[in-house]
């Protein structure tokens, strides 16, 4: 019997804007469900088998060691730990923090005595000025609303030490018209920095992601050859880096924001 298509579960939401935070939530526990039952799902994208999704994870990974400063990491919205894991094995201090618990219990196996917290991006509970990262990958995208997401800044914002940085990973809205999405919330580039500024932080680089199109094109060359060795992996990347500091980030499916907090 031969696989579902990996972006099944998507399906299983509708895209239309008028979702609750309550639906969405109940879609990354099923998703979180079909992590742990071994389906391909969209929670964890490292256990995705398509090349793409595998040079997205190596991309996203990157962006967050190169850009993280010493301290204390939250990875908000951290899903099954696949970055915390990952710094975690790199001697980083993470906290791992996801609303849906589910999430959780498999970070929490892992044998690691570092924290992990239920909590809502909206309302973290952690003390002001007490974090020096805050590494957020495509999360506050599921956030409904504007006002929600502000939110979230704000207490991102709250919990930062002065000086601290955030790694903000988030969907162009153009991706509805090219990918299946489990739902519709993004907002523009712009619209992120000016929220992000009127919140306290400075914007200190973009990055985009032009499709990945390095990676695809040399997968494509080597038939597939990429998914199995690793040189071509920093080969793409390092070609995606270019182009993704380049106009065409205009492009790109998401955008990686790095950010300081004044």
């Amino acid at each position: 019997m031969g696989h579902e298509p990996v972006m099944s579960e998507i399906q299983k939401i509708s895209r239309s804007e008028e979702l609750t935070q309550k639906e969405v939530h109940q879609f990354w526990v099923e998703s979180t469900n079909d992590f742990f039952s071994e389906k391909k799902t969209g929670i964890d994208i490292s256990h995705r088998q398509d090349n793409y999704w595998k040079f997205l994870d190596q991309w996203e990974k990157e962006i967050v060691v190169e850009n993280m400063p010493d301290g204390l990491t939250l990875d908000l919205g951290a899903g099954t730990g696949r970055i915390t894991n990952f710094l975690r094995r790199l001697g980083k201090n993470v906290i791992a923090s996801d609303f849906v618990f589910e999430c959780l219990t498999a970070i929490e196996n892992d044998g690691s005595a570092a924290r992990s917290i239920n909590m809502n991006a909206t309302a973290l509970g952690l003390e002001t000025g007490s974090i020096d990262c805050v590494v957020s990958c495509r999360v506050l995208q599921s956030l409904p609303s504007k006002e929600e997401k502000e939110k979230a800044v704000k207490e991102i914002s709250r919990i930062l030490k002065p000086g601290g940085t955030l790694i903000l990973t988030e969907g162009n809205p153009l991706r509805v018209k090219i990918v299946p999405v489990p739902y519709n919330f993004y907002i523009t580039l712009g619209e992120w920095k000016d929220l992000l500024r009127r919140n306290g932080f400075t914007i200190k680089k973009v990055y985009g992601i032009p499709f990945l199109s390095a990676s695809k094109v040399l997968d494509k060359i080597t038939l597939g050859l990429m998914g199995r060795i690793k040189l071509p992996f920093r080969i793409a990347n390092s070609a995606d880096h270019l182009l993704g500091a380049s106009f065409l980030r205009g492009l790109a499916l998401q955008f990686d924001i790095i950010a300081r907090k004044v």
